[in-house]
């Protein structure tokens, strides 16, 4: 004697949505993305910004609320260098909504290079970032 079973077909992406299983909006966002690239953006991952106090809010090196001299290739303010080629200068760390006049926009931080003689010379700050 033979038995014969027969299942009816089963279609797993319907039973799959009659999970109870709360996803939430973000985790319906995050199964709706169809690129890599688009996940990323959701969760706030990828290319990140390489500078760092951009806004200079930290100076733990020191207080230059008032022109301080500074020397050739030196840090002020955090992760924030320095350079000066035959001129002398003054740095100022700016806190607030005192930003210099004429400036295009009230920043609520600055830094401020000032040259303190006539010669001619270079002048400027700049970060160092990782490299890739």
């Amino acid at each position: 004697m033979t038995v014969n079973i027969s299942k009816p077909a089963i279609n797993v992406r319907e039973k799959l949505s009659e999970l109870d299983k709360p996803t939430g909006i973000a985790g319906e966002a995050m199964l709706r993305a169809e690129t890599p690239q688009e996940q990323q953006a959701l969760i706030g991952v990828g290319r990140r910004n390489l500078i760092l106090n951009g806004d200079f809010k930290i100076s733990q090196r020191g207080d230059f609320s008032s022109a301080t001299a500074i020397t050739h290739d030196n840090y002020y303010v955090d992760r924030w260098s320095v350079r000066v080629t035959n001129v002398t200068a003054n740095i100022q760390h700016i806190i607030g909504s005192n930003a210099s006049p004429g400036y295009p926009y009230k920043a609520s931080n600055s830094l401020r290079l000032t040259a303190t003689n006539t010669a001619t010379g270079v002048l400027r700050h700049l970060q160092r970032t990782e490299g890739f």
